[in-house]
């Protein structure tokens, strides 16, 4: 949550490309992230909100139906949509998708792109994140949001997020030296903190509601995904028509270094056709 898509060429070129199969595409940004919009009202940065947006840009483009692609956190986000709009889904595509519920996990058991990070780059996230205006913005956040937000101004936390997340990046690939280092992601500082700070309550059913959906979902697992086997094999028990493809030589965000096997899979899985690798039926991760 919080980071930018419109402005992130490696997603954006491979998913716009999608139109020349003539699907109408739109690439967004979620509120309070990267070009969208700010809320005064930082605890509202909420997974139901998130919900509520997509099913607003549904009706405001007209769509009766709708391909979702979500990547980590949008994967989540896709799949909480679709559990509470089942109806308005004609097929799913989850990249490296997230934690499914938040509070279920945690960094070591779930995995953490800092998993990834050399100590250098952990030192720079470090230096910033001990800055003392962001140290006492998080002890007010626990006290009085409201008194946090007036206290570190938004565009302030935003490009101090920015500085803060974009030395860990590189964990996104299986080389860092492939994630493109001029294409810094834009970060939203209240809108990626909230949702671990304030954890909203999940609907107790969310599960069972997912493993009645018949809507077909493709998920993609790349083999230097920092989050664990566990956290992505969770959906293909869930989603009872779904399909896992596991990329090797590519990470967390496999557009960087495989964004033609991604396309080529996600084209073949909306079309009906023979998907580029076999799909992969273990519940263990494949072993060198």
């Amino acid at each position: 949550p919080g980071g930018a898509v419109d402005t992130f060429p490696p997603i954006t070129d491979v998913i716009s490309s999608l139109s020349e199969n003539g699907y109408d595409v739109y690439i967004y940004d979620q509120i309070g992230g990267g070009l969208s919009g700010r809320l005064k009202n930082i605890t509202e940065y909420t997974l139901s909100r998130h919900v509520k947006d997509i099913e607003s840009i549904r009706a405001k483009i007209g769509a009766s139906k709708l391909i979702l692609i979500g990547e980590s956190h949008g994967g989540v986000l896709a799949s909480h949509y679709t559990a509470a709009h089942p109806e308005n889904l004609e097929k799913l595509v989850l990249i490296s998708p997230g934690e499914l519920v938040f509070n279920e996990w945690d960094e070591k058991s779930s995995g953490s792109i800092k998993d990834r990070a050399s100590d250098e780059t952990m030192a720079k996230f470090n230096r910033i994140l001990r800055n003392p205006r962001f140290m006492f913005a998080y002890l007010l956040l626990e006290m009085n949001p409201d008194a946090a937000y007036r206290f570190l101004s938004e565009p302030e936390a935003d490009t101090k997020a920015t500085k803060m997340f974009n030395p860990l990046l590189g964990g996104m690939a299986c080389d860092p030296k492939k994630f493109p280092a001029d294409h810094a992601v834009l970060f939203g500082f209240w809108a990626t903190i909230i949702p671990e700070e304030f954890p909203e309550a999940v609907d107790q059913d969310l599960k069972n509601k997912i493993r009645s959906l018949s809507v077909p979902v493709l998920i993609l697992k790349s083999e230097c995904d920092y989050l664990k086997w566990d956290v992505t094999y969770e959906y293909k028990t869930l989603f009872p028509n779904s399909i896992l493809l596991y990329l090797e030589g590519a990470g967390h965000m496999p557009f960087l270094e495989k964004p033609g096997l991604v396309l080529d899979s996600i084209r073949s899985f909306l079309s009906d056709q023979p998907l580029p690798l076999p799909a992969y039926d273990g519940s263990m991760p494949p072993k060198k």
